[in-house]
């Protein structure tokens, strides 16, 4: 296997192309000594330039003088450093199958020069083809000790060696690792080991910075993001400019980013030049909208990726429809699922307490006075349930709690709010008794080892969210605490309310009719969830108004939109509904300028109802039925959107309902196993709702909340499959003004 000299650079084949671009990437990163790193990089850098192939590497040399001294010893170093090179490309040969000869004439690396000095040369711009490496079946004993060498790990957890292989072969996983099992390793280890940068699709800000300490304390300094606050500023360009040079390991955005054109032409030139190892989509459930975390973004990731590398999707929480959803919108085979059951980190005790409002400050205080790390959850940002307003309290106390929500609060500048925001996620990573108070804009998948407790001040807002949340202690292995402080007024309302079969519209008009100053936690989470799901004539609304701004004639092609000031989900909702109904093909947004692009089909009734058929089989469902179409094109875009939502609201949205109710119930039964889910084994589980006769329950029976056998089927069929989200938005953005006109 020879190599070949071509403007000063050495050319060789693919397989062993890889092999000698991962060695870079690792080699920058081992645990291994600072000086000895530097010597393999330079004897690498040195067989590069002399054009030794890798076919000959039992006959590697290094040129050292015998005797004792200075330079006896450094010549030692140097065939130390030559031994640990010699073992890290035979593994990598071994994954990439590429030969060996143990047989030839031998041959010298380079005469060394192991000065104080000492400079490698720049390996800058030597890449292997761009993400289309395939490795062999690798061992478990060669991808362990990569393992150790890059993390100082000595083992792997259930599922991870396996989600690895996969994706060396070149083939999606999605990995259902448990919270706490290192879902986060399997493209990190991945994405090392395939030449190219690995792009990380992370939900939140908290998980990305997360994600690049844990990556930089690591010794991997190659990671990158690209956030709102990042984006158009210098920092922001010299990451991008590392990512376009194949200087980036990992390279760090949200899903809404995908959505940029900017972004996406740079994706397109990375595809082209240094190649992207793998793309990974962390806490994959909120691809799904059946999932409790749920972003429209998340439903166009396949599709802005396009020829994509292989892809990991990674989440602790995947219900059975949550699963089929996300591998159908994802493209993905149904056999890429990689499991491990059982629990990563240490299973909370779960203490269900059921109180007063008034008696919640007091109750939380007595929680929080024993010391400790700990994170409490609030359902929203601002009020005086919201994270802000429950700091406060604390902080009257004498309690001194940090504060993170992702919602900055009036008269706050956005990039100031952000500024706060790292420093409090910073400073509750460095103490150990550290207490803080977020809305679930934290919760999602970070890791800090330290917590010993979540408390949720208020009901969770279903048993998959509250899995997440109280995940977040317990990683250092000592068994954790999960309080739940809630109030529930009326048990038979709250029962008719949650029942799937109750119908949406007569829900939206007893929630809005009710006074706001006498909610209990079920008014609240109910709220929020008709904030992500107003109704389906409410969306068609927003559809309308969307098609009138549109402008004339309708007919397939780009538009634009300019939309100054609106509410971005609400938006993002109604260009999915066209999406979903096939009137639309595919959209894109300028965040800085607050301009969508939208690019129309042709909206002939047979394209209509493909799309429509299409999208109720992502749902599990029967499609609409057939024909009925007007004639006028418009009117027949918005009939396509119409039959879109009927088929949300009519299977999505009373399961996100019943998700919500298997959360209420669940604490009502003060069932701690039904809240942490039930592949949890029985000794496991706390049926108790407190520890001790010190710790009485308040506020009145926790029984009696039953369902009629009617409805029990369908809660049984949607507790077991979904999970829920919703968020606040404003009423409408049809009154808003904004102006449309042709590409």
């Amino acid at each position: 296997m020879g190599a070949a000299e071509t403007d000063g650079r050495i050319l060789r084949g693919g397989a062993e192309c890889a092999a000698l671009a991962v060695a870079r990437k690792l080699l920058t990163r081992s645990r291994r000594a600072p000086r000895r790193r530097r010597l393999e990089l330079a004897l690498l850098a040195s067989a590069d330039l002399a054009g030794l192939p890798l076919s000959s590497l039992p006959r590697w040399r290094v040129w050292g003088a015998p005797g004792e001294g200075p330079r006896a010893q450094r010549a030692r170093e140097a065939q130390e450093a030559l031994d640990g090179l010699r073992r890290l490309l035979r593994e990598l040969c071994r994954l990439y199958r590429v030969p060996l000869e143990e047989e030839g004439p031998e041959r010298a690396v380079t005469a060394l020069r192991l000065s104080s000095g000492l400079r490698m040369s720049s390996l800058r711009g030597w890449t292997a083809p761009p993400g289309r490496a395939r490795a062999a079946a690798p061992e478990r004993a060669d991808l362990e000790y990569l393992l150790w060498l890059v993390f100082g790990k000595p083992a792997f957890r259930p599922g991870q060696a396996e989600a690895v292989s996969r994706l060396l072969r070149g083939e999606d996983v999605f990995a259902v690792l448990p919270a706490g099992g290192g879902k986060s390793l399997v493209y990190q280890l991945a994405g090392l080991l395939r030449p190219g940068a690995a792009l990380v699709l992370e939900p939140t800000l908290a998980l990305i910075e997360d994600q690049l300490r844990t990556l930089a304390g690591a010794g991997i300094d190659s990671a990158e993001a690209l956030t709102g606050e990042s984006s158009g500023s210098p920092e922001g360009a010299r990451a991008l400019a590392r990512l376009l040079r194949g200087d980036c390991s990992f390279f760090f955005v949200s899903p809404e980013r995908l959505q940029t054109p900017g972004f996406r032409r740079v994706l397109a030139r990375v595809a082209a030049g240094p190649g992207l190892a793998l793309a990974a989509v962390d806490e994959a459930h909120c691809v799904s909208e059946w999932g409790h975390d749920f972003r429209v973004p998340y439903l166009r990731i396949a599709a802005a990726l396009g020829e994509r590398p292989p892809l990991a999707a990674l989440s602790a929480t995947a219900p059975a429809p949550v699963r089929a959803d996300v591998l159908r919108r994802l493209a993905m085979a149904p056999g890429s699922v990689v499991e491990a059951a059982g629990p990563g980190a240490a299973l909370p005790r779960v203490r269900i307490l059921r109180c007063r409002e008034d008696e919640k400050p007091a109750r939380l205080r007595a929680i929080l006075g024993g010391g400790g790390g700990g994170i409490v959850f609030c359902p929203h940002a601002l009020g005086a349930h919201g994270a802000a307003g429950v700091a406060g309290a604390l902080r009257a106390e004498g309690f001194a709690p940090l504060l993170y929500h992702g919602r900055p609060p009036a008269g706050v500048e956005v990039p100031a709010w952000r500024a706060e925001l790292r420093a409090a996620s910073a400073a509750f990573g460095s103490g150990e008794e550290a207490l803080l108070v977020a809305t679930k804009a934290f919760g999602l998948g970070v890791d800090r080892p330290g917590v010993r407790r979540t408390v949720h001040y208020g009901l969770p807002s279903s048993p998959e969210a509250f899995r997440q949340e109280a995940a977040r202690a317990g990683r250092d292995g000592r068994v954790p605490e999960a309080w739940v402080l809630f109030r529930v007024d009326g048990e038979r309302r709250a029962r008719r309310w949650l029942d799937p079969a109750f119908p949406h519209a007569r829900l939206r008009a007893e929630v809005e009719a009710a006074d706001p100053a006498r909610d209990d936690d079920v008014l609240r989470l109910l709220r929020l969830h008709l904030g992500g799901f107003r109704g389906a004539d409410r969306e068609l609304d927003d559809v309308r108004e969307l098609l009138e701004r549109l402008g004339e004639p309708f007919r397939a092609g780009p538009r634009r939109l300019r939309l100054p000031g609106q509410h971005r989900p609400l938006v993002e909702r109604a260009l999915q509904r066209l999406l979903e109904g096939g009137a639309a093909v595919d959209w894109l947004v300028d965040y800085r300028r607050e301009e969508y692009r939208v690019v129309l089909g042709g909206a002939a009734p047979a394209e209509l109802e493909a799309a429509l058929a299409r999208e109720a089989q992502l749902l599990g469902t029967t499609p609409p039925p057939a024909g009925g179409w007007p004639a006028e094109p418009r009117a027949r875009a918005q009939e396509a959107a119409r039959r879109a939502a009927g088929l949300v609201y009519a299977v999505v949205e009373p399961a996100r309902r019943a998700a919500l109710g298997a959360a209420v119930r669940a604490c009502l039964e003060e069932d701690a196993g039904a809240l942490l889910g039930a592949q949890i084994p029985a000794a496991a589980r706390e049926k108790k709702s407190v520890g001790s006769e010190e710790e009485p329950r308040s506020g009145g029976s926790a029984g009696g909340f039953t369902f009629q056998p009617r409805s029990w089927s369908i809660w049984k069929k949607a507790l077991k499959n979904a999970a829920m989200r919703g968020w606040s938005m404003k009423p409408t953005f049809s009154k808003l003004l904004f102006s449309a006109f042709e590409v």
